[in-house]
């Protein structure tokens, strides 16, 4: 996943990440397909809204908000840096 050094986790992977996340999470719990409505696009414009630009975030900073929006427990990286979301 891409991270912009203005846009911390309100950048365009970040914010698509979430979705495709809830997705999964929801396709999880469902035997049927899943499709995008317009509340999704909604909610991703939304959080495209620029009024965070301009404010450096660092990685943890990003990755703790991605944690946040899962209702995850926060975690660190692992020996690699890599974040591990499940």
């Amino acid at each position: 996943m891409a991270l912009h050094p203005q846009l911390g986790a309100q950048n365009f992977d970040s914010l698509l990440q979430c979705l495709v996340y809830r997705k999964r999470k929801l396709a999880e719990q469902a035997l049927g397909p899943m499709g995008d409505n317009s509340k999704d696009v909604e909610g991703l414009t939304e959080a495209l809204a620029p009024s965070a630009r301009g404010q450096h975030a660092a990685i943890a900073e990003c990755m703790a908000e991605q944690f946040r929006r899962y209702s995850l427990p926060p975690r660190g990286p692992d020996d690699f840096g890599a974040y591990e979301l499940n």
